[in-house]
């Protein structure tokens, strides 16, 4: 990170502080972690969250959704984080394509993201069915998310008003 003078600079551990009052300021940790930078300019501040090391995959093992045959398209979706460092790039791919078709198939996140498919029911008998979708984020991990469906006849959704006192 590079600014004008600075005045402070301090970290929770890892950081070489430059012997002058300008210049680089050069975060070196021994483990991949996260750490909180301050600094402290002429020109102003700024804490910044820095996260070293390679991406890591974070995805739910299982995923519970409801399903209604009285819908032409039923979706669901599940949330993806980097715990890491970097950019997380990924490849979600159907276990099971007569259930699951996926919407995002690939994508990146520096945080996390969502990861959306579509329920293909149209054809089945209400009951309960379980399908699997592998994440592959390449040297960040790969984990298989199991999606439990419940699918019933008719399925209400039904949005409340919003009531203020």
């Amino acid at each position: 990170m590079t600014a004008g003078t600075f005045l402070d600079v301090a970290i929770d551990h890892g950081v070489t502080i430059p012997s002058s009052p300008s210049g680089s300021v050069q975060v070196s940790p021994p483990v991949d972690t996260t750490y909180w930078l301050y600094v402290i300019t002429k020109e102003g501040g700024i804490v910044k969250s820095v996260n070293t090391g390679l991406p890591i995959l974070n995805v739910p093992s299982t995923i519970n959704t409801l399903a209604g045959l009285n819908y032409s398209v039923n979706k669901g979706y599940f949330t993806i984080q980097n715990d890491g460092g970097g950019t997380l790039q990924w490849t979600a791919t159907s276990q099971t394509p007569s259930l699951i078709t996926m919407d995002t198939p690939t994508g990146q996140t520096t945080t996390q993201g969502t990861i959306a498919f579509t329920l293909n029911v149209g054809s089945l008998p209400t009951g309960d069915y379980v399908g699997a979708i592998y994440v592959d984020a390449g040297p960040g991990g790969a984990s298989e998310v199991t999606v439990n469906v419940k699918l019933v006849d008719i399925l209400y959704k039904i949005h409340l008003p919003l009531v203020l006192r």
